[in-house]
């Protein structure tokens, strides 16, 4: 079945954007829908579509109660690299993206981790909670960076509900910082192909 999802491009292998240094920290690559109705059909209708078929939403819905703000924050995830690499790429034509994604080992994950053709990378983190993020969102990311022996020349982070004063302050050529309002952008690009056709039933 994965083979069959693989081959339709229903479903893509994800790699860290960089090898860790030490050959014995690497990790498995993941797996991840193409689409995020695919992903939420398997994980969580189709596991239980029994139960669904005879009315019984129960368990399906007790998963579903699990697992939802995961599911919204692969989406977000998304959004946010399509993102940054439209808001880059004026500022890298000489130096352009030749890897986005994130990082992870056996020890350490990085939201986000860009790497140019230079070889110059940019590592960041994704903040969804209610909480603005605070510095030591900044302090954090910055110890991931050093455990997995990264040369990071420039720090990004997203936050969906703001920043605190004392991180707007550590602003500047080194750290970027993006919110909500930013995501706009993509919106600006979509064409009437991307539009999905309205093919439901109107009560």
């Amino acid at each position: 079945a994965i083979d069959w999802l693989i081959k339709s491009d229903l479903l893509i292998f994800d790699r860290p954007v960089e090898k860790p240094v030490k050959e014995e920290d690497a990790n498995s690559d993941k797996l991840l829908f193409t689409q995020p109705f695919m992903r939420f059909w398997f994980s969580s209708i189709s596991p239980y579509y029994k139960g669904i078929k005879e009315g019984d939403y129960k368990e399906m819905k007790e998963h579903w109660s699990h697992m939802k703000a995961g599911f919204s924050a692969l989406i977000y995830d998304q959004l946010v690299l399509e993102m940054l690499k439209k808001s880059f790429k004026d500022a890298f034509e000489g130096d352009p993206i030749v890897g986005i994604g994130g990082y992870w080992d056996k020890n350490v994950e990085i939201d986000i981790l860009i790497k140019r053709k230079s070889g110059e990378m940019i590592a960041g983190v994704t903040k969804y909670s209610k909480a603005k993020a605070n510095k030591s969102e900044l302090t954090k990311l910055k110890e991931k960076c050093a455990q997995a022996e990264l040369d990071v020349d420039t720090l990004v982070i997203f936050s969906k509900n703001k920043f605190s004063s004392e991180l707007k302050k550590e602003k500047g050529e080194k750290l970027q910082l993006f919110s909500l309002r930013n995501l706009t952008g993509l919106m600006a690009e979509l064409s009437e192909k991307d539009l999905l056709e309205h093919t439901n039933k109107k009560y």
